[in-house]
């Protein structure tokens, strides 16, 4: 029996170690694939269970098995790319996206836009991503990344936000909107458009009217309005500002509100001084400092063309516009798992979550031990094709080795076969 096992024996080595050429053969192949991620396979062994005279179990040789196959996935080397829809992932996760069979993982960042302005790879599979809400702000709302290339319209300016300390110290006034300058305490000027889209200034003074309570008046530069002349200034919107006993912002309240620019029409731009700010974030202040606006922003834009698109930090999906303006359409989502060599590789750089793997973990890149994301690059294959040349000789070897078993098993047993009693 020992010798005929020793086909079964030889058999399995050439079996074990043809599979493990197959799969560095794969690894080699896909060397230059972007995102591909090598295999790996160990060997284990085979034995053949029986009981002896005295019902104790024992054991012979059988040979060898494919053992564990699974996914190398080390980082691969980054790599710049000449187009600005690619992306490579630094650090842990994949893309998802969009398949006939389900939700697929890609490390592979090969993107572009087809037709329908939709974000698809090689393949055409659409590349899921966070929605940017109406105020500019990253969502949790899945969906395919798309773009509306389109022109800019003007659109009017509807909100001055201002983060102000004005200083307690300051005298009580009276504003005298003849003499802005010389009845105010403290001013600041603010570039606007109007509902044409035009730029125009206007300038905020701010008045101290008692210990903790302020006025503040908008007035805009007469030459932008119908009536006014060039070097005075017209009232357009006030309001009161009120502080508590700590020095923070404890009321706002608008007094007037109208503006009416030449040529555009009437407009109404509300101030924001940090009224409705959450716990915690910046509002305006009056301590005793010198006055200072901590930071000034409004919105509204002039129409402008589109320049270009492309992905800025950490995949946010950007068109970027022929006066500097830039719009955020979507941020690419990533995904992880619990047991990435639990994913099932199905082909075309893409992987299916499986039991084994476990759900997907969804997020922004760098969050949630995410890694970054990185636009107008691409992830290399982690193929070392050097330690790929060294497994095959070593494959090649023990195959011609156990080929060489099965021959000298076959010559010692037809010299049986040929002894005669």
């Amino acid at each position: 029996m020992s010798l005929l096992n020793s086909f079964q024996i030889g058999l399995s080595g050439l079996t074990a170690h043809s599979k493990k050429l197959s799969s560095v053969s794969d690894n080699i192949a896909n060397a230059n694939n972007n995102g591909f991620k090598s295999n790996r396979m160990d060997f284990e062994e085979t034995l053949q269970s029986s009981m002896d005279e005295q019902s104790n179990p024992t054991a012979s040789f059988a040979g060898v098995k494919q053992g564990r196959r699974d996914h190398n996935m080390t980082q691969g080397q980054i790599s710049r790319s000449d187009s600005s829809t690619d992306m490579a992932i630094s650090g842990q996760g994949f893309f998802e996206v969009e398949t006939d069979f389900g939700k697929g993982y890609t490390r592979d960042g090969s993107f572009n836009f087809n037709e329908k302005g939709e974000l698809v790879n090689g393949d055409g599979h659409k590349v899921m991503g966070y929605t940017i809400g109406a105020n500019g702000q990253v969502t949790k709302n899945k969906a395919p990344i798309t773009v509306n290339v389109s022109e800019r319209g003007a659109r009017g300016t509807s909100e001055v936000s201002m983060r102000i300390n004005l200083d307690i110290r300051e005298d009580n006034k009276e504003f005298d909107p003849t003499k802005p300058y010389e009845t105010s305490n403290f001013q600041r000027t603010v570039k606007v458009f109007d509902n044409q889209g035009q730029e125009k200034y206007v300038t905020l003074f701010f008045t101290k009217q008692e210990p903790g309570n302020w006025k503040y008046n908008a007035m805009m530069e007469g030459q932008d309005t119908a009536s006014g002349e060039e070097g005075s200034f017209v009232p357009a919107a006030s309001g009161n500002i009120s502080f508590d006993e700590q020095g923070k912002l404890s009321n706002v309240s608008s007094l007037t509100n109208s503006f009416n620019f030449k040529d555009a029409g009437e407009q109404t731009i509300e101030f924001d001084f940090g009224q409705n700010v959450s716990e915690g974030e910046e509002s305006s202040t009056q301590y005793g400092l010198n006055n200072l606006v901590n930071s000034i922003s409004s919105d509204g834009n002039a129409e402008a063309k589109v320049q270009s698109i492309g992905f800025g930090a950490n995949g946010v999906l950007q068109t970027y516009y022929s006066d500097g303006g830039i719009k955020d359409h979507a941020q690419v989502l990533l995904a992880n798992f619990t047991n990435q060599n639990g994913l099932k590789r199905v082909g075309d750089n893409l992987f299916l979550a499986s039991n084994s793997s476990g759900q997907a973990q969804l997020g922004a890149p760098g969050e949630k031990g995410l890694g970054e994301v990185e636009s107008g690059a691409i992830e290399l294959s982690n193929v070392a094709v050097n330690e790929e040349f060294i497994e095959m000789m070593k494959a090649q070897k023990a195959f011609n080795a156990n080929s060489k078993a099965l021959s000298t098993a076959d010559e010692l047993l037809q010299k049986v076969i040929n002894v005669r009693g």
